[in-house]
């Protein structure tokens, strides 16, 4: 008689009331690596403030349209409005979306490239 082995042999014992296959493999696939969740793009309506004022820190010094100055805490145009922001800050957001949209979709083709197994497969 011939014995072969592809692996060692393992197996675990559940003991206990109310146990179905189903809910144990539910909870054993729990310990598992998950599958990483596909990213979302961003919308310039679903930045955060954190986002946005990370935005203006990084760009609030870079050059200013004809008719605005900065005085050091506020941009002033030549009729004397004051704003918070620079001027061409809606440029900075839209620059900021495109950037982190393509690093979403270069992360979630990675993704689907990855394959997911199932602990249960066979």
């Amino acid at each position: 008689m011939e014995l072969h082995q592809d692996g060692p042999d393992c197996f675990l014992v559940f003991d206990g009331c109310g146990l179905g296959e189903e809910n144990l493999k539910d909870w054993l696939r729990q310990g598992a690596k998950q599958k990483p969740v596909k990213m979302t793009r961003k919308r310039h309506e679903t930045l955060t403030l954190q986002e946005i004022k990370t935005i203006h820190v990084k760009r609030h010094l870079d050059p200013l349209p004809a008719g605005y100055y900065y005085n050091g805490t506020q941009f002033v145009n030549y009729f004397g409005e004051k704003m918070n922001f620079h001027p061409l800050m809606e440029q900075f957001i839209d620059e900021y979306v495109n950037e982190a949209n393509t690093e979403v979709e270069r992360f979630n083709q990675e993704l689907e490239q990855q394959r997911h197994t199932d602990l249960f497969d066979p």
